[in-house]
């Protein structure tokens, strides 16, 4: 029987061993070599399913933060895509409402426009409506005195016919300021300031019956719409220069709060119809200045009373209860003179129809008898034609 020699793994010694015993043994070690091996490859298997699972595992996780990664920015788009909607639609909003504001503030200004051309219109037609009344007017003065020149007989009710046109004109009001001055006192000096000359409209140098001079009026007359306070400083400066001891404009318009008369800054103002009281007051205002100047030589204190009074509410109430006098006189004679147009206009048309007649008349025989006719000049042009 053969045998085999091992080393012992212990002691080191060669232990030989008989061919059974290494079948055995080899038996033995194939079997649990198997068994190892088995176990190895049941391990490796396990291992392998145990990978397989995880990697499974780590790709489903993976898909899945993919997957939510990919939701989270598909709501994220959703999310801005809604908001750019929001704005677009809150832009579309306040578009509209810009538009609607800018339609609203086109119509209130076509509405704006349309009543300020409508305010121009009734101012435009007022204005030509006041200008052809103001033609008007003119156009009957140069009738007035064309007729007047023609029919010498009407004079007199013809100028007082005329007093209150007169004043509604211009330089005419001057005019009929001194005329009027100069006939309720003739014995002052009533002097014209020429035009283009510094100063006012005209001066008035009062004088006694007896020729003693006692002071003078500087006079301004005004028919402007509207009252300026620089009129004031002006007629001032004026009564300086001309040493007048007052002055007074005589104005178509007045200071506000200001009726029929009044003192402003050291200057009367007066409107046309109290223009003659005022006169009355004022001068004899001067003459009992001059008066007492001329009894009271030396005494001051009394010269300073007498001042005082001109310039106090006593003598302003005075003159403000003959202007009252005067205004309600006025009135009288407006009525008067309006009774007077009539009865004027009445035989203006009687005497313009004679003076047509007579000219047609005229005009007949001329043809006929030729230039042996005498002339006669109201009836011819300029010229002698």
């Amino acid at each position: 029987m053969s045998s085999t020699s091992v080393v012992c793994p212990y002691c080191g010694k060669e232990i030989e061993l008989s061919q059974a015993l290494t079948r055995s043994i080899e038996e033995r070690l194939s079997r649990q070599f198997e068994e190892s091996y088995r176990k190895r490859l049941q391990d490796a298997e396990e291992g392998i399913r145990h990978r397989v699972t995880e990697a499974e595992r780590l790709a489903t996780e993976r898909a899945r933060s993919e997957a939510l990664i990919e939701h989270q920015s598909v709501l994220k788009q959703l999310a801005e895509q809604q908001q750019k909607v929001k704005e677009l639609t809150s832009r579309e909003m306040k578009l509209l409402k810009e538009k609607r504001d800018l339609e609203e503030r086109s119509e209130q200004l076509d509405l704006e426009v349309a009543r300020k051309l409508e305010e121009e219109r009734k101012g435009i037609a007022s204005e030509v409506a006041r200008r052809k009344d103001e033609e008007y007017r003119l156009r009957e003065a140069d009738k007035e005195h064309k007729i007047n020149d023609l029919l010498k007989q009407i004079d007199d009710l013809k100028r007082r016919a005329e007093q209150g046109s007169m004043q509604l004109q211009g330089e005419v009001q001057e005019l009929e300021l001194e005329n009027m001055l100069q006939g309720e006192f003739p014995h002052d000096s009533i002097t014209e300031i020429s035009k283009g000359v510094r100063g006012a409209d005209c001066m008035q140098e009062v004088f006694t019956p007896g020729g003693h001079s006692c002071g003078k009026i500087l006079w301004e007359s005004k028919r402007a719409k509207n009252w300026s306070n620089a009129w004031v400083d002006k007629l001032k400066e004026d009564q300086r220069e001309a040493k007048a001891e007052a002055a007074v404009i005589v104005s178509q318009s007045l200071p506000e709060g200001l009726r029929h008369i009044g003192h402003l800054g050291g200057i009367w103002v007066c409107d046309f119809p109290s223009a003659i009281g005022m006169a009355y007051i004022l001068r004899a205002g001067l003459v009992q200045v001059a008066s007492a100047r001329a009894s009271v030589v030396g005494k001051n204190e009394k010269m300073e009373m007498l001042y005082e009074f001109l310039s106090g509410v006593e003598f302003r109430n005075a003159v403000q209860g003959v202007i009252e006098a005067f205004t309600q006189m006025r009135e009288d004679l407006e009525s008067e003179k309006r009774a007077t147009e009539r009865m004027w206009a009445k035989r203006e048309k009687q005497a313009t129809k004679a003076i047509v007649n007579m000219a047609r008349m005229y005009g007949g025989i001329q043809g006929i008898v030729g230039k042996t006719l005498p002339s006669i000049p109201t009836l011819e042009l300029p010229g002698g034609e």
